[in-house]
């Protein structure tokens, strides 16, 4: 445990006038110094969408993958018009909890990019700097609409075409017991 006054001196501040300063090392040069890694790289490194995975979770139906994938696209751009209403309201905790539905979503979509950015904003949220927020919901708002088109450049034809046209399906989906809470 470190006390104040042996930071201080640490630090070359001298506790009392008599105590002798601790010489500190010389910082590195900017350019030698490890720079953090910027999400929206961290972020590019992911994967896009696992399409294989999410056709296996819904047992290679792919007609409920279609409807699946209308639905997230509907909510996925709600999610990021109320993300941004959220953020010109400095409404962090609403910030927090649409970037967190839209990370729970992403993940079910298979979606790890998009994922990945929302959970960094969700993180964000909670108490990082004003910069350090804006640069997360803008990782997000491109990790989420690459999401979207490599979802309409794998989906099947049908979910396809109700993507790209915005005329979405998804009233039509049946609510299974899952769904509705009643699996056993």
């Amino acid at each position: 445990v470190v006390t104040g006054a042996q930071a201080r001196a640490a630090h070359g501040t001298p506790v009392t006038p008599e105590a002798p300063k601790v010489p500190t090392p010389e910082a590195p040069p900017p350019e030698a110094r490890p720079s953090a890694p910027e999400p929206a790289k961290a972020i590019a490194d992911k994967t896009v969408w696992d399409r294989d995975a999410l056709l296996d979770r819904v047992g290679n139906d792919e007609e409920l993958l279609a409807q699946l994938l209308e639905l997230f696209v509907e909510e996925a751009h709600k999610n990021l018009a109320d993300l941004r209403e959220a953020h010109e309201a400095n409404d962090r905790d609403r910030l927090r909890k649409v970037a967190h539905a839209l990370k729970g979503s992403a993940a079910n979509m298979g979606g790890e990019a998009c994922t990945s950015a929302a959970l960094t904003l969700e993180r964000a949220a909670r108490e990082a700097p004003e910069a350090e927020l804006a640069e997360a919901l803008a990782s997000l708002e491109a990790a989420t609409p690459a999401f979207i088109e490599a979802l309409e450049a794998d989906a099947p034809a049908e979910a396809n075409a109700a993507i790209t046209s915005g005329k979405s399906h998804t009233r039509s989906i049946p609510r299974t017991k899952f769904a509705a809470g009643q699996a056993t």
